[in-house]
């Protein structure tokens, strides 16, 4: 079976479109809505095509569309993931 991808002009096109959005949420909700069927569009997807996409238009002499700003994808260490699993922290430490 064949990946389903979001065509880049059909991307654009709904991007432009929602260009005054200022949340990411509801920039996120709305671009999920245009993308084609089979194509998970979450956080991920959508801030890493947007990068993509950006940075061909820069190449290519043009600015891209406005979006809100992106949610930074920091990486948990593994305190964070030690206290969310539940581990007990050991005192003095």
């Amino acid at each position: 079976m064949a990946k389903v991808v979001w065509e880049t002009e059909s991307f654009l096109v709904h991007w432009q479109d929602n260009r005054s959005v200022k949340d990411w949420n509801e920039f996120l909700v709305k671009m999920a809505g245009k993308a084609p069927a089979g194509v998970i569009c979450d956080d991920a997807y959508l801030g890493r095509k947007i990068r993509i996409t950006a940075r061909h238009l820069l190449k290519a002499g043009y600015l891209a569309p406005a979006h809100p700003p992106i949610p930074s994808r920091a990486k948990k260490d593994l305190a964070d993931i030690a206290g969310f699993v539940g581990l007990s922290k050991i005192e003095n430490k």
